[in-house]
Formats: structure tokens, C-alpha cells, sequence
């Protein structure tokens, strides 16, 4: 009976490691993050990144969209952002402030949507205060790593009480130009 336990604790380290790995090697362009806090809930989709470039003024932005990038639009839409003036970050860990988003910090926002077009949109808006973006690998184009940030924000319609929620998650993102971005219609707030 000692064996067996003794066994069962030598091989759980290796099945948990191989779990994680078999997780970050699905993503495949996509993302996998948490909501807690005031709001809750599992997120996974389309994960892509693009460069803005407005009048000279480069903005390096992460977008994390609920299921697949096509179905969000101007009027129903789920994503998280993480956005940074510059052009896309070299693998390392980058600041997550919600004062100002410089070339070494990102600002970042989380919206869940419907009849956003609307006065009458309902659904949770966060801006993030503080957290952290790691980027640990770039390759043939696609950007890995992983996220979390704590906001606070409005579950609109109501305008009147704050809400406040940590986003957790993981990601492999594809490049895409910034027109396809911009065709969604969403004003992001910050391109």
C-alpha cells in the first residue's frame, strides 16, 4: 500500500506537466481565460494581433474575442484588449497600467455585449487598473504567452454601481491585418 502511494506521488508532478502542455499546444490561435470577481465566467476563441498605424503614431494591440473573430460585431461582442503604443513586443513580461499605455506598458479593456449600438447595451465593460502580459514565444508569426489584469468598470445598463473582476488567461495569436479589426465596426477606443 506504501508503494502505491508512493508512486501515485512521484508520477503526479509528471501528468500535471504533461497536461499543461498538451493545453498551450491546442490553443492554436486562440485563447482560454477566466473572469473572477464580480462577474464570472470561462472565455475561448479567436485570438490575433495587429499594428495600428494612424498619422505616424504605431499601436501594438492583442485582441482575445469570444469564439470566432467573425461573429463579433458592432452590435454583439465579447473581447478582451491589451494595447501599447509601438510595434509588436519581443518575448518578455510587460506591465499591465491603467494610467497610460507606453512602448514598455500596455493598457487593456474587456467587454461581454449586447445592443452595444445601443442606449439600451447590456453587459459588463471593464478598463484594466494594473496586471501583467508575458509574451514567451514568437514564432512563424504567432505570438505566445499568457495574461492577467484587474479592472473595474460598469455592467451597463446600470451606470450607477462599479464592478470590478480579474481576467486570467493563456494565448496563441495569429497576425491580422488592421483592416480586418476595423471592418468588425467596434469602436475600441484607443485606434
Amino acid at each position: 500500500m506504501r508503494l502505491r502511494s508512493a508512486l501515485c506521488l512521484l508520477f503526479l508532478p509528471l501528468l500535471l506537466v504533461g497536461c499543461d502542455s498538451v493545453i498551450t499546444d491546442e490553443l492554436n490561435n486562440e485563447f482560454a481565460a477566466t473572469i473572477s470577481g464580480d462577474i464570472a465566467a470561462s472565455l475561448t476563441g479567436d485570438a490575433v494581433y495587429t499594428i495600428f498605424d494612424d498619422n505616424g503614431r504605431s499601436t501594438f494591440a492583442l485582441f482575445f474575442f469570444g469564439g470566432d473573430l467573425s461573429d463579433n460585431d458592432e452590435d454583439t461582442y465579447t473581447y478582451a484588449a491589451l494595447y501599447r503604443e509601438g510595434d509588436r513586443p519581443g518575448v518578455g513580461v510587460y506591465a499591465v497600467d491603467g494610467a497610460d499605455a507606453t512602448s514598455t506598458t500596455f493598457q487593456g479593456s474587456f467587454a461581454d455585449l449586447v445592443d452595444a449600438d445601443r442606449s439600451t447595451a447590456t453587459g459588463p465593460v471593464l478598463t484594466a487598473t494594473a496586471g501583467v502580459v508575458t509574451i514567451t514565444a514568437f514564432q512563424n508569426g504567432d505570438l505566445n504567452g499568457s495574461f492577467r489584469f484587474d479592472g473595474t468598470g460598469l455592467f451597463l445598463p446600470d451606470t450607477d454601481t462599479f464592478i470590478a473582476a480579474t481576467l486570467d488567461g493563456t494565448f496563441e495569436a495569429r497576425f491580422v491585418e488592421p483592416g480586418v479589426v476595423r471592418s468588425l465596426g467596434i469602436d475600441f477606443d484607443f485606434d
